[in-house]
């Protein structure tokens, strides 16, 4: 079925069974085309679920032509296409000293990646304004969720060809996440001390995707690649992000260190200080304190907590915080 008849298009599928297909785009090139040719002959087929509900297979190299009809958004793409922004970015990628430095399996991963991160955007400009619309020009809108689409389809490309998995991972992820490091940067609080105060909690998604500094810089590259494609210097949003990212990883390893803390008995020289604290309180609070110093002094300190809240002993945990916090 000809794809330019198909108005609405859903790609969460397994891909179509092929011998698995191998990769080696030339690295030297600096002709963004050349890249984009050498995955359309590659023979790639996409299977997708149209409005009927019927499957359909077409051909990557179809999906890819068509980005040629189709309007990039005015305020940051200047009227350029989805094909002439996408092979934009390839030539900025190519050409940064970032990816000349990467090894040759993870220059294909990248480039792969700069190819289909936007393949999505048709689709989801069919899907929200049907094929008469969607030939018109940009609206507001009319991309949001590509990213997602764009996802589906590389993990059905991936699935036909012969690469490592590491390298197949940085390529999802990459085109999967392509805008939220910058989201990340969109929610970041102005001022240091918000920042600190909410854990730099405005990257604990990119955190959990990438879990490490050099990660980050991985897809930190993707990223400036694809914002110096409209002329834009991000070299200082994404050092920002970057060290926010670093202060969540401390905020996290922190967290762990205080868990495992709570895991684990008094020593002696604590029990002392905990005795000693006890002594000086007057009444029942006292009292309540040293029995369960006594009942609870070898095992783990969260378990001495748990048993004096359920005794009620608010005030004396706060005053155990305030004065010997440094235990717990």
């Amino acid at each position: 079925m000809p794809t330019e008849h198909v108005t609405m298009r859903h790609f969460e599928l397994p891909a179509p069974e092929h011998e698995k297909k191998k990769i080696n785009f030339n690295h030297g090139a600096k002709n963004a085309n050349k890249h984009m040719d050498y995955i359309k002959n590659l023979g790639i087929t996409i299977n997708m679920r149209d409005h009927t509900g019927a499957i359909q297979t077409v051909g990557l190299s179809n999906l890819l032509d068509e980005m040629v009809n189709h309007d990039e958004d005015s305020n940051h793409h200047q009227g350029e296409t989805i094909y002439k922004h996408t092979t934009n970015v390839l030539d900025s990628l190519s050409t940064s000293e970032g990816f000349k430095a990467l090894d040759e399996k993870n220059k294909t991963a990248f480039l792969l990646a700069g190819v289909l991160h936007d393949i999505g955007k048709v689709s989801t400009k069919l899907n929200s304004r049907g094929m008469e619309e969607a030939e018109q020009t940009y609206q507001k809108g009319d991309f949001n969720g590509h990213a997602q689409t764009s996802a589906h389809i590389t993990e059905q490309v991936l699935a036909q060809l012969d690469m490592g998995e590491k390298e197949k991972t940085l390529a999802q992820t990459i085109v999967t996440n392509h805008h939220e490091i910058f989201n990340s940067l969109g929610n970041r609080p102005d001022k240091e001390k918000d920042r600190v105060k909410k854990g730099f909690s405005h990257v604990k998604k990119l955190v959990s995707e990438y879990g490490d500094l050099q990660t980050y810089d991985l897809h930190a590259l993707f990223t400036a690649a694809d914002l110096a494609s409209i002329g834009k210097d991000s070299s200082d949003e994404l050092s920002m992000i970057r060290d926010d990212f670093e202060g969540h990883l401390e905020v996290l390893r922190k967290r762990a260190e205080q868990k495992e803390k709570q895991n684990t008995p008094f020593n002696p020289d604590e029990m002392q200080q905990l005795t000693d604290f006890a002594g000086s309180l007057e009444g029942e609070h006292g009292e309540v304190l040293g029995e369960v110093l006594i009942s609870h002094g070898e095992k783990p300190r969260s378990e001495l907590f748990a048993e004096l809240g359920k005794r009620r002993m608010g005030p004396v945990i706060g005053k155990l915080k305030g004065q010997l916090g440094h235990l717990f």
